[in-house]
């Protein structure tokens, strides 16, 4: 099935993006949509997602003002590349420093570099991704030379209805880190109100000896539709810490593809969620231990609110021949509501003897005991609340190394939190 917005493309293109269009179109034409039948896609609000992807194209004339984009996505020292509707806003972006860390990679006749082998893989077996591959143009870029040690980049894909028209978006990353470089990416995907469907991907590649801190941020409009897939491959001695952040969009599907292909590479994949008051999200990752003496940590926590559903599937495969292999996951989720809904699963495949994994899952609801501490210290119901509520997040919260991104953060959910705790 090839989704109506996934057309050929009017403009000549570089051969190697035709080609990748091309496959990409034949792959959905010989796979069918995903259904809750499929045990990857068990938790996830399939329908709404194929739903809101059929929608017309986005307008990438659409015009976005700088403060609007600090409310959004946050503001401060960055090399920051803004993307509206796929068309890089010049206007927007910043500097800082001296060193170009983010580009603008056009798909379109003017530009005729091939940027990665991995761009053209659909080894994920993806539909969504497979769409995101036909119907893409403009390609944001982060590159991190061999040797470097950068400071933070920023990049801000935003999804702008043109009036009360529902559109569908489809962002690409690709960020490149070169042997022994240091580079920190914020990823943001914002949007303004509207209905909207975001079929986002990014595709990430940590060379050997290099260290990558990397945020991705979903703040899509109420409403609106949000389907991410993150694929990364570490080289050798390579490192990831990532965080995923999921706070905006009301139906998400966001999946991690991590593969620890060198021998002592480490990934850390902290997230956080919040969902509410009948909001649908669902987080697979999965971690490909393919070298030896590799480590991975993953630590999940929602917060669910009224009638939302929360879901977190963790895959962690270890492949035969490996050795030392180290890792762990936990899941945490705290329910707002008796009628909230989270479900865990973690998802162990170990074919080798040498390796250290462990797994833990946690679901409740706010302690009446400690609600009723605060309470008899003075402090209202809705505010004792609230304090729990944050310490339960700070744990993610206080990881983020990026001091304005975290600040930023706070502040959005602070606004989150009232309609989260909305009453069923």
């Amino acid at each position: 099935m090839i989704p109506a917005a996934v057309a050929p493309s009017a403009a000549v293109e570089p051969s190697w993006r035709s080609d990748v269009r091309a496959d990409a179109v034949r792959w959905l034409a010989d796979h069918r949509p995903p259904t809750t039948r499929d045990e990857l896609w068990r938790y996830s609000d399939v329908d709404a997602l194929l739903e809101a992807m059929a929608a017309d194209p986005a307008d990438d004339q659409v015009d976005v003002d700088a403060p609007t984009i600090a409310r959004l996505a946050g503001d401060g020292p960055a090399n920051r590349l803004v993307l509206v509707n796929g068309r890089p806003i010049a206007d927007l972006a910043s500097r800082d420093g001296d060193t170009d860390v983010v580009e603008v990679l056009s798909l379109r006749p003017s530009d005729h570099r091939c940027p990665a082998d991995s761009y053209r893989d659909l080894r994920h077996d993806d539909w969504f991704l497979a769409t995101n591959r036909a119907a893409a143009h403009d390609l944001a870029m982060i590159k991190a030379p061999a040797g470097s040690a950068l400071g933070a980049a920023h990049v801000v894909h935003v999804t702008a209805p043109a009036g009360h028209r529902p559109v569908a978006h489809h962002p690409t990353t690709l960020i490149r880190v070169e042997a022994g470089a240091t580079v920190t990416v914020v990823e943001s995907h914002v949007g303004l109100d509207g209905a909207a469907a975001v079929n986002a991907s990014t595709t990430i590649e940590v060379g050997a000896g290099a260290t990558l801190a990397y945020h991705r941020v979903e703040q899509g409009a109420a409403g609106s539709a949000h389907a991410g897939h993150v694929s990364v491959a570490l080289g050798p001695d390579a490192c990831l810490r990532a965080h995923s952040f999921t706070l905006g969009a009301s139906t998400t599907r966001v999946t991690w593809d991590v593969v620890c292909a060198g021998d002592g590479s480490s990934v850390e994949l902290d997230g956080l969620v919040f969902a509410g008051p009948s909001d649908h999200h669902d987080h697979l990752v999965t971690v490909d231990h393919r070298g030896s003496d590799t480590t991975s940590e993953q630590r999940f926590r929602e917060i669910v609110g009224a009638r939302a559903r929360a879901a977190f599937t963790g895959r962690v495969l270890v492949r035969p021949g490996t050795t030392g292999t180290s890792a762990h996951q936990r899941n945490a989720s705290l329910l707002l509501a008796p009628t909230a809904e989270a479900d865990a699963r973690p998802w162990l495949e170990i074919e080798a003897d040498d390796v250290r994994c462990s797994h833990g899952a946690t679901v409740g609801q706010l302690d009446d005991e400690a609600v009723f501490y605060l309470r008899s210290r003075g402090i209202p119901e809705w505010h004792a609340r609230q304090l729990l509520i944050e310490g339960f997040a700070s744990e993610v919260l206080e990881s983020v190394d990026v001091a304005w991104l975290r600040h930023h953060l706070r502040d959005g959910l602070e606004q989150r939190r009232p309609a989260i705790e909305a009453a069923p």
